[in-house]
């Protein structure tokens, strides 16, 4: 079974396409906490951009858990960037991060990836981070990365069955931990008002009435089957949404492998969140 990391946009966000609850609830939150712990999952997913979430984990008790923030380097000097790291772990009262992504690599000018990646090295150097990557959109963006960003361990990577770009991330750069966002196409897959609005989400419908599986269960199997995975992501809203993940991924323990290739996704405009609303 893949690691499982907790995304806490909706700590701090009304965010996701298909997120009917919104920011979630102290209670809810309090819940949630309370369930992670008594399931093991002790890796959180935050960033300053993410509302009030870093504040939010900040104000738990969550010493057992390992916390990943992002940065953004546009405009920014070395000094800037690592001012900022120093802020979140402020924020979320942690004397070290797990680890620290580059939110807007994919942006960034040559200059300003190499001040943010100077920013990265004296962190990690310092014991401020144990780990220094990028949020990846592209393989490009990965193979930039390990030019300009010495030791570079994790990158987070968009992955789900529609999303197939990265597919082969683990056997062409072997040194790297990779963590799977967006398996679930911000709930689209998962999502039955929304699985027929587009041919490509149809298909998955189709593939998973074939086999007899829920929409959730064929979500799982794909990223069950990459073995390649260090860990993946995903952002419940509740417990009980904790619950359904956690027991698709047991599902899909005994059900057998499948071939996704055929519903790869050519559509940016459905794959990439980012232009959702351009």
């Amino acid at each position: 079974m893949h690691r499982l990391a907790i995304g806490t946009a909706q700590w701090g966000l009304d965010y996701g396409a298909t997120n009917a609850v919104g920011r979630m609830s102290d209670s809810a939150l309090r819940d949630l906490i309370q369930t992670l712990s008594v399931a093991g999952i002790h890796e959180l997913d935050t960033a300053p951009g993410y509302g009030d979430s870093e504040q939010r984990i900040g104000t738990l008790q969550i010493a057992q858990f390992e916390v990943q923030t992002k940065v953004t380097g546009k405009g920014k000097t070395s000094k800037e960037v690592l001012d900022s790291i120093n802020q979140s772990a402020s924020r979320l009262n942690q004397t070290h991060l797990d680890s620290v992504l580059v939110h807007d690599w994919f942006e960034l000018s040559d200059p300003e990836r190499l001040q943010v990646s100077n920013a990265l090295t004296l962190a990690v150097d310092s014991g401020l981070a144990r780990k220094a990557g990028i949020s990846a959109y592209t393989l490009e963006d990965i193979k930039s990365a390990q030019l300009i960003i010495p030791n570079l361990k994790r990158v987070q990577i968009p992955l789900n069955i529609l999303d197939q770009r990265f597919i082969h991330s683990g056997a062409d750069f072997p040194d790297i931990e990779f963590q799977a966002r967006s398996i679930f196409l911000q709930g689209l897959l998962v999502s039955h008002d929304h699985i027929n609005q587009h041919p490509d989400l149809k298909a998955v419908a189709s593939r998973a009435a074939d086999i007899e599986v829920s929409l959730l269960d064929l979500a799982m199997l794909f990223i069950h089957q990459l073995n390649w995975l260090d860990s993946i992501l995903v952002a419940p809203t509740s417990s009980q949404e904790l619950h359904q993940i956690l027991d698709a991924l047991n599902r899909v323990n005994s059900i057998p492998e499948t071939d996704f290739d055929a519903l790869a996704s050519k559509d940016i405009s459905l794959i990439d969140p980012r232009t959702w609303n351009q």
